[in-house]
C-alpha cells in the first residue's frame, strides 16, 4: 500500500459578513471566521491516490511498491508533515486547574470565613479595641491553609495528568514498514505520505492507505485513521495465490505454484486439527510413497495422537496434506476464490504430525503457587490471549489481559490490562501491587480518621460540661494540615506484609477502604484512648496553675468574662481576663501535644494490619521514620518558637507536660499488638471479623 494525501479544495464562492474599523477596512467578525473554519472542515476532500495507477502513484510521492521509501527521504517527509498522529484537543489552561483548586467546595467555606473574620477585626479595629488581633491571625490562616492545600492539589492534579499521559506512550501502535527493500517495526505516528506497509490479521489500520495486494483482507470502517496518507499491506508468502483460515479448529489451506516451470500443475497443501485433516484424506505418504488409507492405518494415527496429546507438557499437534490439482481441470491461471472454494479440498494424501512442545516458563510455577496461595479460585475470571481469535474472550472476561510484545492490536483493544513482558509472573506482581496498595490506603485512612475524635470531644466537653475550652480552631488547622500530612502520606511507602499472598481475595462488595470495623476501631477505640489522653494533659496543666478539675465544670461563663478581672482559682489565686487567655492557649498546646504524641503511636501501628509491628520491622520504612522526627520538630518549633501566643495561640509548655500523654501512647501500641495477636491465632472468629479492618 501507498501513501497519499489530499490536494488542498478550493471553497465555493459564498457570501460574508464583514465589519468595518474606524480606517474604513472591513473586516470579519469572530463568529464569521469560527464559521469558516467549521464549514471547512466539513468539506469533502478531493482525493484521487486511489483512481491513478500504481506508476503514477510511485512517481507522484516517490516510492516504490517494491522497496518502499528511503530512509532519508522518508526522514524528510517526516520533518515536512509532522507525524502521523491527530493533533491532541486543547487542554484546559493551568491557570484554571489552579483557580478551581481554590475554588472547591471546602475552600469556598474557608473563603467565607476568612472574610467573616476580617469583617469581625474591622468592626472591632472601628470600635476602638487595638488589644486583639485574634481574627486578623485567623483571617490570615485560613487563607495560608486555602493556599497551600491549593498548591498541593494542583501538584498532585499535576503529577496524575501527567501520570495517566504517560501510559499511552507504554504500548504504542506499531506498524511494519518497508524502507531501502527492509522491513522495521517502527511506531505508527512515524509513519509518512509514500511508506509501503505491512498489515495482518488483527492489526489496526496506522493511517489512511491504499491497498496495492491484498488477500482476504477485511477492515472494519470504524478502524480508519483520519490522517492523510495512503500505505501498503503487501504479502511476501512466494508463490501464493490463495490463502484461507477457516473456524473449524483453525484449519488452513493455501495453493502454490511448483518451481518446476514444466510442471503446470498446483500444489494444494492444508494444515489443521489432525482428525479434521484425517476425514479429508484417502491416502498416506509413507517413505516418499502414496499408500492407501486403510483401518490398520487410522488405528496407527489415533495411537500416535493420543501419545502425543498425553505427554504431559502443554503440547500443540497439527496435521499436514496435501495434493497436486490436476492441471487440465485448474490451469495456470485459474481464478482460485477463497470465499467460494472453486476448488477440491477431498481426496488428500495425508502427510503426517507435528507435534510442538510449549513448556511454561520458569517463573510460571512459583507464580501459580502464589495464585493458589492466595487463594485464587476464579469468581473474578481473568482471561489471557494475544490472537485476534482471544478477543471475544477477552472482552468477556472480568479482566483481560493481552500480551504487550506478541499481541496483535485486536487483542490489546479488548483487554484491559497489557503485560509489558508477556510474563504470567507479572500478573501475580501486578495482584501482589493491586494488594499492597489497598493495603496502605486503609492503613493511611485509619491514621487519619482516628484524630478526628481527640478533635471533636473538646468542644463536645466545652458545651455539655462548660469547662474553659481545650482546643482551638487554628491547633485543629495545624494538626489538620502540617503534623500530620507527612505521616499519613509516609504509610504509602510502607512495604508488603509478609503474609500478604497468603490471604484470601476481598469482597469487592463488602470490603471497601472504609467499613464498619475501620471506623469502629479508629474512632470509638484508639480514637478514645488518645481523647483520655489529651483530657488528661489538660486537665493536668489546669490543675497545675491553681483549677482543679472539678472547679473547671460550669466555669466557661465566667472564664469567657471579658469584665471579670479579678476571678479566683482553687487555691483563692485572682486570675484577670489576659491571663486566663495565655492559660487557655496553654490548655490548647498540651491537648495539641497529647495528640500528637499519640499520633506518633497510631502511626507506628498502622504499618501492620495482622502481623505485629516487631515482624515488620520499626525501621524499613525511612519515609515513616522521618516523618515522626518532622513532626516532633515541628511540634516543638509551634511551642518554643517566639511569637508563636499572639499569632497561633501556642504557649511554650513545661516539658512534663509532653511525658503525660506517654503512658496512652504505650497503651495505645500494647492494645493493638493484643487485637493483631488474637486476629492471626483466630481467624474467622468474632475477633477477626469485628477487629480486622
Amino acid at each position: 500500500m501507498l501513501p497519499f494525501e489530499a490536494p488542498g479544495s478550493k471553497a465555493p464562492d459564498n457570501y460574508d459578513m464583514f465589519e468595518v474599523d474606524g480606517d474604513g477596512k472591513a473586516k470579519k467578525s469572530k463568529k464569521e471566521k469560527k464559521k469558516e473554519r467549521i464549514e471547512g472542515m466539513k468539506k469533502e476532500m478531493d482525493i484521487d491516490d486511489h483512481e491513478i495507477t500504481i506508476e503514477e502513484l510511485e512517481m507522484r510521492y516517490n516510492t516504490s511498491i517494491k522497496k518502499g521509501l528511503t530512509t532519508t527521504f522518508a526522514t524528510q517527509v517526516l520533518e515536512r508533515d509532522g507525524p502521523n498522529e491527530l493533533r491532541p484537543p486543547k487542554g484546559t489552561p493551568e491557570y484554571v486547574k489552579f483557580a478551581r483548586q481554590l475554588a472547591g467546595g471546602l475552600q469556598c467555606l474557608m473563603w467565607v470565613a476568612a472574610s467573616i473574620c476580617f469583617i469581625a477585626f474591622g468592626i472591632e479595629l472601628a470600635r476602638g479595641n487595638l488589644a486583639s488581633f485574634d481574627n486578623l491571625y485567623l483571617a490570615i490562616t485560613l487563607i495560608a491553609v486555602v493556599v497551600v492545600t491549593g498548591c498541593f492539589g494542583y501538584y498532585q492534579e499535576f503529577k496524575s495528568t501527567n501520570i495517566i499521559a504517560s501510559f499511552k506512550n507504554l504500548v504504542p501502535q506499531q506498524a511494519v514498514v518497508i524502507r531501502d527493500g527492509q522491513k522495521n517495526q517502527i511506531n505508527a505516528s512515524q509513519l509518512v505520505v509514500g511508506d509501503l506497509v505491512e498489515i495482518k490479521g488483527g492489526d489496526r489500520v496506522p493511517a489512511d492507505i491504499r491497498v496495492i495486494f491484498a488477500q482476504g483482507c477485511k477492515v472494519p470502517d470504524h478502524q480508519l485513521a483520519g490522517v492523510d496518507l495512503v500505505l501498503l499491506a503487501i504479502s511476501d508468502h512466494h508463490g501464493l495465490l490463495v490463502e484461507r483460515h477457516t473456524g473449524d479448529r483453525c484449519r488452513c489451506l493455501s495453493v502454490h505454484e511448483l518451481e518446476d516451470p514444466l510442471d503446470l500443475r498446483y500444489l494444494l497443501v492444508m494444515k489443521g486439527a489432525p482428525e479434521r485433516i484425517l476425514e479429508r484424506c484417502t491416502t498416506i505418504l509413507i517413505k516418499g510413497q502414496e499408500l492407501p488409507m486403510d483401518e490398520q492405518m487410522k488405528e496407527s494415527f489415533q495411537t500416535a495422537y493420543m501419545d502425543l496429546g498425553g505427554l504431559g507438557e502443554r503440547v500443540l499437534v497439527r496435521g499436514f496434506c496435501y495434493v497436486y490439482l490436476n492441471e487440465k481441470e485448474f490451469p495456470r491461471g485459474y481464478g482460485f476464490d477463497a470465499d467460494d472454494m472453486n476448488f477440491t479440498t477431498s481426496g488428500l494424501c495425508f502427510a503426517g504430525l507435528v507435534s510442538m512442545i510449549d513448556p511454561p516458563r520458569a517463573t510460571v510455577p512459583d507464580a501459580v503457587m502464589k495464585c493458589r496461595t492466595a487463594g485464587i479460585r476464579g469468581s473474578i475470571v481473568a482471561v489471557t490471549g494475544d490472537g485476534v481469535n482471544d478477543s471475544p474472550a477477552l472482552k468477556k472476561a472480568d479482566i483481560g489481559i493481552a500480551m504487550g510484545i506478541s499481541g496483535s492490536d485486536a487483542a490489546k483493544n479488548a483487554a484491559d490490562m497489557i503485560l509489558l513482558d508477556d510474563n504470567f509472573a507479572s500478573i501475580v506482581t501486578g495482584v501482589e501491587q493491586g494488594r499492597l496498595i489497598f493495603d496502605n490506603l486503609k492503613k493511611s485512612i485509619a491514621y487519619t480518621l482516628t484524630k478526628n475524635i481527640p478533635e471533636l470531644t473538646p468542644y463536645l466537653i466545652y458545651i455539655t460540661v462548660s469547662v474553659p475550652l481545650p482546643l482551638g480552631c487554628i491547633t485543629i488547622l495545624f494538626i489538620e494540615l502540617a503534623t500530620d500530612i507527612y505521616p499519613s502520606v509516609s504509610l504509602a511507602y510502607e512495604k508488603a506484609e509478609s503474609d500478604i499472598m497468603n490471604l484470601k481475595p476481598r469482597n469487592p462488595r463488602r470490603d471497601r477502604l472504609v467499613n464498619e470495623a475501620l471506623a469502629a476501631y479508629s474512632y470509638f477505640q484508639i480514637g478514645a484512648i488518645q481523647s483520655y489522653a489529651g483530657f488528661t494533659d489538660y486537665f493536668s496543666a489546669m490543675a497545675q496553675e491553681g483549677w482543679m478539675p472539678l472547679m473547671c465544670v460550669g466555669l466557661r461563663s465566667h472564664w469567657e468574662n471579658v469584665y471579670l478581672q479579678d476571678m479566683q482559682d482553687s487555691y483563692g489565686q485572682e486570675w484577670t481576663f489576659g491571663q486566663r487567655l495565655y492559660q487557655q492557649y496553654t490548655c490548647y498546646t498540651v491537648f495539641f501535644v497529647s495528640i500528637e504524641i499519640c499520633q506518633i503511636s497510631d502511626v507506628l501501628i498502622r504499618k501492620t494490619r495482622r502481623l505485629s509491628v516487631f515482624q515488620q520491622g520499626f525501621f524499613r520504612n525511612k519515609v515513616l521514620v522521618s516523618a515522626i522526627v518532622f513532626q516532633l520538630c515541628l511540634g516543638n518549633l509551634l511551642c518554643y518558637c517566639p511569637g508563636m501566643p499572639n499569632i497561633f495561640n501556642f504557649m511554650p509548655i513545661r516539658v512534663q507536660w509532653w511525658f503525660v500523654p506517654v503512658p496512652y501512647g504505650i497503651l495505645i501500641f500494647v492494645y493493638d499488638e493484643i487485637r493483631k495477636l488474637g486476629v492471626r491465632r483466630n481467624p474467622g472468629s468474632w475477633w477477626d471479623q469485628e477487629l480486622y479492618y
